[in-house]
């Protein structure tokens, strides 16, 4: 990783960091999350020769809300916590200075296609800078990782290079993201980044970026980011974090579990 490139660009590309076999068995629980659900629905026949995309979109169009429980649980899976903890990736940052590493955040999914369209949903992000949903150290970097090759047709990423030298800029709170004012930014200034399946993409948290949602076709990726716990200023201000971890112990589906559920799991393993 070139550490003068990302001082200057605020981001770069770890071109094929991650081994197929990772990327593979991330796509392999991802789909086995949306098939079971397409199994409780009582859809089993066929769905060995659709691929991903098609049976995501089967769910969607059938339930809309299994088809977001199981986007949601598919950014907890071990497969994919292994590869945002992947050695290449950690040493990288290395590179640029990072000493201790830590998550604060979750992954999260990003998809992107047409057919999918939530309504009143997400559906990308606008021009936004991700520091100031973190707060914390102020080499603060979030890395972006494809799942499919991503081309400038089909809902890149799209950034400002050189834009976090701007630092913190102003906005607007929106509800899921602060927009940045137009003023730091023109429509021009925007590179869509082309990526393969193997890259990851690291940027700074104060780089501008959007989500290009002119498109066709499908992206699926997801993001993590990564402070440093040995950065000077997050130190002295006492390793402040914004999310917050919230349990609702309400029972959440009534009269479950009974006894025999409980049992049954433990004399029919």
């Amino acid at each position: 990783m070139d550490i003068n490139f990302f001082n200057e660009n605020g981001y770069f590309i770890l071109k094929s960091i991650l081994k197929k076999d990772i990327i593979d068995k991330y796509n392999s629980d991802f789909r086995e999350i949306f098939t079971q659900q397409l199994n409780i629905l009582g859809i089993k026949d066929d769905l060995e020769f659709l691929d991903n995309f098609e049976i995501m979109k089967k769910l969607f169009k059938l339930d809309i809300d299994r088809y977001l429980s199981a986007l949601t649980l598919s950014s907890k899976l071990f497969s994919l916590y292994n590869i945002i903890s992947n050695e290449d990736i950690v040493n990288s940052l290395k590179k640029i200075n990072f000493k201790i590493p830590i998550w604060q955040t979750k992954p999260v999914i990003h998809c992107m296609a047409n057919e999918l369209t939530i309504p009143n949903g997400y559906n990308g992000v606008g021009v936004h800078q991700d520091w100031i949903t973190l707060q914390s150290s102020l080499n603060t970097v979030t890395i972006w990782i494809p799942f499919f090759n991503v081309k400038k047709e089909n809902f890149p990423l799209e950034i400002i290079p050189k834009s976090h030298l701007l630092g913190l800029c102003d906005g607007e709170q929106k509800q899921n993201y602060f927009e940045i004012d137009k003023e730091y930014y023109n429509n021009d200034d925007f590179l869509p980044i082309e990526v393969e399946v193997g890259d990851v993409v690291v940027m700074s948290n104060f780089t501008i970026h959007r989500t290009q949602t002119n498109g066709n076709g499908f992206r699926l990726s997801a993001s993590m980011r990564y402070e440093d716990a040995s950065e000077k200023t997050f130190i002295e201000r006492n390793y402040p974090f914004t999310e917050k971890r919230v349990v609702d112990r309400k029972i959440i589906s009534p009269n479950f579990p009974n006894r025999e559920q409980v049992i049954k799991i433990y004399t029919n393993l």
